[in-house]
């Protein structure tokens, strides 16, 4: 039934990245079949069990390396499309409220819901991790929790002193 529900619908240049909890039989035995039948697969070694564990250690050791410069400012006054603008110009920005899908309090948030907590921290660790650390990284002032998304402690003392 899983290759039939989630497979089938796909063309040969879908690639499928497989795990379960800890990357074990399960994993390895859907990506032998998937391969055979013509999917080019990649497991997630260890699982999502590791992955997880992966992320959490970057939020913890990545934010004390960079250096944080905050844009304040009263909310509404154009903070966002200021640091849209760096971005077009090559600062190094980092988009909390875009990753939290959420636009302050009195703007609210998209149209769509925001993220789980354990993907907005995925989207986080990939965005530290793909920053130059001897660049600043610029970011706007924020709460603690953005809407119901919770900015991790560590990133959250990081920014603090700036």
């Amino acid at each position: 039934k899983i290759i039939q529900n989630y497979f089938m619908d796909k063309d040969q240049s879908f690639k499928p990245l497989i795990y379960c909890w800890r990357g074990g039989k399960r994993s390895g035995s859907l990506a032998l079949v998937l391969e055979q039948i013509g999917f080019e697969t990649s497991i997630l070694e260890g699982g999502y069990k590791n992955y997880r564990a992966q992320v959490q250690e970057q939020l913890v050791t990545l934010p004390p390396k960079i250096e944080f410069r905050v844009l304040t400012g009263p909310t509404g006054s154009g903070k966002t499309e200021i640091l849209y603008h760096m971005t077009a110009q090559g600062h190094q920005v980092l988009d909390l409220e875009g990753l939290a899908m959420h636009r302050g309090s009195v703007l609210g948030s998209w149209d769509e819901p925001q993220p789980p907590q354990k993907l907005f921290e995925s989207q986080l660790s990939m965005k530290l991790q793909n920053f130059d650390q001897t660049k600043p990284v610029w970011v706007e002032d924020e709460a603690s929790v953005i809407g119901k998304i919770h900015v991790p402690k560590m990133l959250f003392e990081s920014i603090m002193p700036a």
